[in-house]
């Protein structure tokens, strides 16, 4: 019976050492919960669910929705994206995804605006356990070109090109793996 212990207690402890990375087949479903309360002005909420297949141990591709409002304004999108991923150790490492942007906003009484664009981010993972992950996005970049209508007429036409590197616009996300 000892003997019996002591292999199951190994193979419990196998399993958790295992190395926990991106295969092949993968399947990930997870995204981002961010909001703001600010003391003055409108609070915000976006929330980013996400679904990615790995087509190796670097390369997967997927779509993120993205759902936000602050105040009275409502936005709404998707982006599908192409993602790489760079093993640092047998939990972590490293991320970089570029993807097209969608986004419809309704911001109320007949006013619509509409954007298209590319982006991209980068960032670092960290593998909880086999099944699990935490994901920080630490940097971003993105050309978006904005139009804002008035019941169908165009009110406004702008370009943006926009990044960050600010330690106070990282976003944490949660992944599960099967």
């Amino acid at each position: 019976m000892k003997h019996l212990s002591h292999l199951v207690l190994g193979m419990l402890l196998a399993a958790t050492a295992a190395s926990a990375q991106y295969r092949p087949g993968v399947k990930s479903l997870g995204g981002t919960f961010d909001f703001d309360i600010p003391e003055s002005g409108p609070q915000s909420i976006t929330i980013a669910p996400s679904l990615s297949y790995a087509l190796s141990e670097k390369v997967a591709v997927g779509a993120e929705a993205i759902f936000g409002g602050e105040g009275e304004v409502r936005i709404f999108g998707i982006a599908p994206f192409l993602r790489g991923n760079l093993a640092l150790n047998d939990k972590a490492g490293a991320f970089a995804r570029a993807f097209p942007v969608f986004l419809y906003g309704d911001l109320g009484t007949d006013l619509s605006s509409t954007t298209f664009g590319f982006g991209a981010d980068a960032g670092l993972y960290y593998w909880i356990s086999q099944h699990f992950s935490v994901e920080l996005t630490v940097a971003n970049l993105a050309f978006l070109k904005t139009s804002v209508d008035f019941d169908g007429t165009e009110l406004a036409d702008e370009t943006n090109f926009t990044g960050s590197v600010d330690p106070s616009d990282v976003t944490v996300s949660v992944f599960y793996h099967f």
